[in-house]
């Protein structure tokens, strides 16, 4: 009999902590156990253009002079537009749903969720006129004039149905301050008294879609993966979903054969394999095995020097930033973590953070117990001094730190009185 195919509240929390959303991570090694409140229905306004306010950041230079690295992500008009202006361009950055607008060589318009560069030292390099309007100026040759939205309520919008998950550890301020709300109001479940028969229709019925995907997409036969298989899986999987969730991404990774790396995970039985390493191990080791034998202890090498540097960082960097403080090129740092999607969550744009998907990865990494017998293992100690010793060289470059780097001209301003944007858009990720 195929289970019903309906999600458990349970599932929908394990599933969202699963897929790589770094705030509702939990480890799995913990002994206390996440609650989930699902709230009631609550109004959110629309995304739109009016009422809207927007505050100018000022003029910004991008870090270097290569084209990846520019201020925002997405140039909404790469051919140029010749009836821009600034107002137009916020509209269309905020209709497509981004926090930033930027106008750049007069005639461009760029929205970001993230800004990158730092606020130019001159001001001024932004003095080319716009092309729809050339009393103000949109921007210069390399730099940006940037906005940031400010979004007003409005009780006349339309209100939009909502359902908030919530995840959180069994804190007693937590508990209680959900006690003060309304019965009725939320419905709340402790994940460790969920029955295990429900974790495994859950499990099952999650692996069944994911797999069902890839077979439809690589076009296998329609009896891949065979009921035991899925079964076996289930088994292995109980009862953690980033385990269903980290097989699914190995699984269907671009350029692999989904029968052989479903072969290869189910050799991983729970008798001779911890959970940790049941999860991690068949991703590791198949890119391992893909090394030449003369070429490995290279690869475990920029492996642990990399990956190892990503989860130790207390904030995560950009490609682009990792680069710079492992002072490696950005094409080497793409092509090492191509392979790992499975266990990373990789941005395609320049800006945007590196993150583990789940912290059992990083637990995985660096376990004491597993020196000198995994080939993976980090040294978190000495990774920290590599670190330190790259941050400091960092700091002290042409680049790096330097007097006023608000560029605020004025030695007596306390830190409160600057504008926290201002700081971090001054004090670039890599510093």
């Amino acid at each position: 009999m195929k289970p019903s195919s309906a999600l458990s509240l349970a599932a929908v929390v394990h599933l969202v902590a699963s897929q790589g959303t770094p705030f509702l991570q939990s480890d799995l090694t913990t002994t206390t156990t996440p609650s989930a409140t699902i709230s009631s229905t609550s109004t959110a306004p629309p995304l739109g253009p009016s009422p809207t306010s927007w505050d100018a950041l000022g003029c910004y230079d991008p870090l270097t002079r290569s084209p990846d690295d520019n201020i925002l992500e997405q140039n909404m008009n790469p051919d140029g537009d010749s009836s821009l202006t600034i107002p137009k361009c916020q509209n269309a950055c905020y209709r497509a749903a981004y926090k930033f607008a930027g106008v750049h060589q007069g005639n461009q318009c760029w929205c970001s969720d993230i800004v990158g560069g730092e606020r130019a030292r001159n001001q001024n390099d932004c003095n080319v006129p716009c092309a729809g309007d050339k009393s103000t100026s949109c921007g210069g040759t390399e730099a940006f004039d940037v906005f940031i939205a400010v979004t007003n309520s409005d009780p006349t919008r339309t209100k939009v149905p909502l359902r908030i998950v919530v995840t959180n550890r069994p804190e007693l301020h937590i508990r209680l301050g959900f006690r003060e709300m309304l019965n009725g109001t939320y419905q709340d479940l402790v994940l460790h008294e969920v029955l295990r028969i429900t974790i495994e229709h859950d499990i099952r019925l999650f692996l069944e879609h994911e797999l069902s995907a890839i077979q439809k997409e690589r076009r296998l036969a329609l009896d891949w993966p065979a009921t035991q298989q899925i079964l076996a899986l289930v088994e292995l999987a109980v009862p953690l979903f980033i385990y269903a969730a980290t097989v699914c991404r190995y699984v269907g990774t671009k350029g692999g054969d989904p029968k052989e790396y479903l072969n290869k995970v189910l050799q991983y039985p729970k008798a001779a394999f911890s959970q940790l390493d049941r999860t991690y191990l068949p991703v590791l080791d198949q890119l391992l095995g893909e090394q030449e034998e003369r070429d490995r202890e290279d690869w475990l090498q920029v492996f642990r020097g990399l990956v190892g540097s990503i989860v130790i960082l207390e904030s995560p960097l950009s490609i682009g930033s990792l680069a710079r403080l492992l002072q490696v090129s950005r094409k080497q740092v793409k092509r090492r973590l191509d392979a790992l999607h499975s266990v990373l969550s990789i941005p395609n744009g320049g800006l945007v953070p590196i993150r583990i998907l789940h912290l059992s990865f990083r637990e995985f990494l660096i376990d004491p117990q597993k020196q000198g017998k995994s080939p993976f293992w980090v040294d978190e100690k000495s990774t920290h001094i590599k670190l330190a010793s790259r941050c400091l060289k960092l700091m002290s470059s042409q680049s790096g730190l330097r007097q006023d780097m608000c560029s605020l001209v004025d030695p007596g301003v306390l830190r409160s009185e600057i504008n926290n944007g201002t700081v971090a858009s001054s004090l670039p990720p890599k510093l």
